[in-house]
Order: C-alpha cells, then sequence, then structure tokens
C-alpha cells in the first residue's frame, strides 16, 4: 500500500518538487522482493516521472526478464513495460511469445 501511495503523491505537479535524491530513493524501491512493490515503483516511475526516471532503466529490464510470461496470473511486467516505455527506453519482445 505505501507504494501505491507513493505513485499517487507524486502525480502530476507533485513529481516535479522529487529531487534526484529522493528518485534515486524511489528507484532503489525496485530491489524489493515484493512484486507488488516492483508494480507501484514501475508504474510511479513511468507515470509520473517519464524521461527523468531514466537511471531505472536497468533494474526495470533485469525485473521484467525476472517476470515475464510467469505461470502466475499477476505480476509487474505491465507496469515495467509501461514504464519503459515512458521514460523513453527501447521495451523488449515479451520472451514467451
Amino acid at each position: 500500500i505505501a507504494a501505491q501511495l507513493l505513485c499517487e503523491i507524486t502525480r502530476g505537479e507533485a513529481s516535479t518538487q522529487v529531487d534526484d535524491q529522493s528518485l534515486e530513493s524511489i528507484i532503489a524501491l525496485l530491489d524489493s522482493s515484493d512484486d507488488s512493490v516492483r508494480y507501484w515503483v514501475a508504474l510511479c516511475l513511468g507515470q509520473n516521472f517519464g524521461p527523468r526516471a531514466q537511471g531505472a532503466v536497468p533494474k526495470l529490464l533485469k525485473i521484467l526478464d525476472q517476470v515475464d510470461c510467469p505461470k502466475r496470473a499477476h505480476t509487474s511486467a505491465s507496469a515495467v513495460r509501461v514504464a519503459l516505455k515512458r521514460i523513453g527506453a527501447e521495451v523488449p519482445t515479451p520472451k514467451c511469445e
């Protein structure tokens, strides 16, 4: 729930108030083993920070490699793909296709 709230409070104009050090702290949340946290953080980075979150790309690609095409119904893959696109990074083709 905290990651979801983070996404909500950094929306719109509020994202411009987030300094680079705080943005790095948000990106560091992608290291969580909780995939729901990674989902919300990826969504937050893509929707609220876009190209400014370029530093998250390596972590997002690593997560996508872990969660793309799993047997589980819900993963962070969709949010990671949105984040990569909005950041301006190349979005890899799913390996399961």
